[in-house]
């Protein structure tokens, strides 16, 4: 565990950087309890984390094991693969998950699975055309659909 929470001191959000050891530990150790923890790495070295559960969207903060979105709670995630590895991981954990969502902010943001590979390239630096392919899509998503189920990131 004081592995996973220097980890999060290194490369988490500013929420995990923040948190006291003990809070972080606890938080940590509930995800990991629940199954809602996934580690990326191999050999035991740890190559990013994240925290999240199967949702319905309309209630994305409370576990819902029938929801299709993948709801990431917190990344920390220094590299593109990470990031591939855990929501990868994430997906194939709880098959019937579709897509992905999380806060950035006070917006509530959600990708199908097939657009996962925007996440991929804003991680890996190319933040202007992944930008874009991500608003465009926030768009038709608003207009396919109704509702603000997808927005730009």
């Amino acid at each position: 565990m004081k592995a996973l929470i220097e980890f999060c001191r290194q490369h988490g959000t500013p929420k995990l950087k923040a948190a006291p050891d003990d809070r972080l530990e606890a938080y940590l150790e509930w995800a990991r309890a629940r199954g809602f923890l996934v580690v990326a790495g191999a050999e035991g070295r740890i190559a990013g984390l994240g925290i999240g559960w199967p949702c319905d969207l309309r209630a994305p903060t409370t576990p819902d094991f029938q929801g299709q979105t993948l709801y990431v709670a917190n990344l920390a995630c220094p590299t593109p693969a990470a990031l591939r590895e855990v929501l990868d991981t994430g997906a194939r954990r709880w098959p019937r998950v579709r897509g992905f969502a999380g806060h950035r902010a006070e917006l509530l943001v959600s990708y199908g699975l097939r657009h996962a590979r925007l996440l991929y390239r804003l991680a890996a630096g190319e933040g202007e055309r992944g930008s874009r392919e991500a608003g465009e899509l926030g768009s038709r998503g608003e207009r396919e659909k109704g509702r603000m189920l997808c927005t730009t990131i």
